[in-house]
């Protein structure tokens, strides 16, 4: 009778078992009841039924344990479910330091002198090279400097020095690409096609069309309130093969693009947390054309994070959903910590109830 057939075993060998005792109480429709199954060519055809049954069993547990945040082990499950509670992964980071740029230049000429962004420095760390870059261009003009000896007392006053006080710099290397706006395809995701990239560098500019020399910068949204239906704004997002992605409004939250137009992603690809450390660098490029420049480093490389994995998203992301990027309570603060700093180890929070 079928009520004799238990349904709650996992195990492949107990399976097997409870159709060997199922088939012994067939006593209307075969006499099973003395039947020898492990001698014989039924074995063969239970340990086949035995398997399919542990293999449904299987998928249908892994299946179902990846619909929840606290049991799901893939990443792309993870993150999905990590979405819906408005959380994106952190990203790898890039390693950075500060230096101070002594340019010597001939006096007074020229009037101003500026350090582009992307200007190239490089540095060696455990005989591996590094390449570090500066993000923002920096202007400065000739300024006299005076010294006085602390020996003996002697002041001297250097005309038209140029110095870059404090210069940051970023390890890694400046990418981008570039995409064309189909106005047939609704729901455009714009794929950042590198597992290295700094999110935190990403600069997305949009081009009326692909003659146009004039582009408008887009920010990520993060207030929702404070975006409109003309807003400049993207979203940002991990698709399923782990690179991010982004997109952008629909015309009421968030400005919509049309087609034909031009999107630019620029970013920076870094090798995270190797490039920590580095404490000597020299320029490789050059200047406003001049090379002979003294490097000073007012600080090691730090600050360089892998990716977050699957156990600190799961962990992560629902304190995220709770803050609501707000800092109240102890546990707001800890999230607000773990989101803007990727590199800590660990976070310990108290309040003053404590």
């Amino acid at each position: 009778m079928a009520s004799n057939l238990k349904v709650t075993e996992l195990d492949f060998f107990q399976i097997k078992e409870n159709f060997k005792t199922y088939l012994k109480a067939q006593q209307e429709k075969g006499k099973f009841t003395d039947y020898d199954f492990d001698g014989s060519g039924m074995s063969v055809l239970l340990d086949i039924l035995a398997y399919n049954t542990h293999y449904n069993a299987v998928n249908a547990n892994m299946a179902m344990n990846e619909v929840f945040l606290d049991s799901a082990e893939r990443r792309n499950n993870v993150v999905s479910l990590a979405k819906m509670l408005s959380y994106v992964p952190r990203s790898r980071t890039a390693a950075t330091s500060s230096l101070e740029l002594l340019v010597n230049a001939p006096s007074g000429d020229p009037v101003t002198l500026t350090l582009d962004r992307g200007t190239r420095f490089s540095t060696t760390i455990d005989d591996k090279s590094y390449v570090f870059v500066t993000l923002e261009s920096q202007t400065i003009t000739p300024k006299d400097e005076t010294v006085t000896d602390e020996l003996t007392g002697i002041t001297t006053t250097t005309q038209n020095v140029y110095r870059f006080p404090e210069v940051k710099i970023y390890e890694g290397e400046i990418r981008n690409i570039q995409y064309t706006v189909d106005s047939f395809d609704d729901g455009l995701y714009f794929e950042v096609p590198d597992e290295n990239v700094d999110i935190t560098t990403l600069l997305v500019k949009v081009k009326q069309n692909s003659t146009s020399s004039k582009t408008e910068v887009f920010t990520l949204a993060v207030d929702f309130t404070s975006v409109n239906s003309t807003t400049p704004a993207y979203f940002l997002q991990e698709g399923i093969d782990g690179r991010y992605e982004v997109y952008f409004g629909d015309g009421t939250i968030g400005k919509t693009l049309q087609g034909g137009n031009v999107v630019i992603l620029e970013w920076l690809s870094t090798n995270g947390v190797d490039a920590n450390g580095a404490s000597v660098f020299t320029l490789s490029d050059d200047i406003q054309g001049n090379t002979n420049v003294d490097v000073s480093t007012l600080n090691k490389s730090v600050g360089g994070a892998d990716r977050e994995d699957v156990s600190s998203i799961k962990f992560n992301a629902p304190l995220s959903y709770l803050s609501q990027n707000r800092c109240v309570t102890a546990e707001d603060y800890k999230a607000a910590i773990v989101n803007n700093y990727g590199d800590v180890e660990t976070v310990t929070v108290w309040g003053g109830e404590e």
